[in-house]
């Protein structure tokens, strides 16, 4: 089993669907006030919770999860390590 495998199944739901929203909020460059400061009513954060548990629900989630993993996307990393260990 390969390191990415063994990460995402890990990985609890609740964790998946926290990173993956911060994710797809993070890759839109025009995002300059921080996730977790927005309130959760804004529309974007709803919507991207929306991606993501859609993700999630059509099976498509840990394969996302395993490419950003093997391709160490800055991005990613940088998501999870705020969702894990509380890093700002």
């Amino acid at each position: 089993m390969g390191l990415e495998k063994k990460i995402v199944k890990q990985m609890t739901r609740e964790m998946k669907l926290k990173v993956l929203a911060r994710y797809f909020y993070a890759i839109d460059d025009q995002n300059s006030i921080y996730f977790d400061d927005l309130p959760i009513d804004n529309e974007e954060i709803i919507f991207c919770h929306f991606v993501a548990h859609r993700c999630i629900e059509d099976k498509k989630a840990d394969d996302l999860l395993k490419s950003l993993i093997s391709t160490a996307d800055i991005i990613f990393i940088k998501i999870v390590e705020r969702v894990a260990f509380g890093v700002r």
